[in-house]
């Protein structure tokens, strides 16, 4: 899953923070009681699209693959003896398949 951090917030908050604090910081690092109150502060923000997308893909997980209605159609067509098929579309879908895995193959 891809996740996209929202650029002009992250921008937002480093410009928000002063040369001193930065400066600050940086001196401080060696204390550990310093960096543990940095690492309270630190903050990461997903956009709203971050949001959207977690939950169209949970959406998507949790869609079936299978079309139980029109698999239920045709158990019933075939069972009543009205399934029809057509040679001549389905010779024509054979080759149009053939068709899109050799081109596959060579791409």
């Amino acid at each position: 899953m891809n996740t996209r951090i929202n650029q002009q917030q992250s921008l937002q908050y480093l410009a928000s923070r002063s040369l001193s604090e930065t400066s600050a910081t940086a001196k401080s690092a060696n204390s550990s009681t310093a960096s543990a109150a940095t690492a309270g502060s630190d903050k990461l923000s997903l956009s709203s699209q971050a949001g959207q997308l977690s939950q169209l893909s949970q959406l998507v997980a949790n869609t079936a693959d299978i079309n139980s209605s029109k698999v239920q159609s045709l158990k019933a067509s075939i069972a009543n003896g009205e399934y029809q098929i057509n040679p001549q579309n389905l010779a024509h879908r054979m080759l149009g398949a053939e068709t899109n895995l050799r081109s596959a193959a060579t791409s």
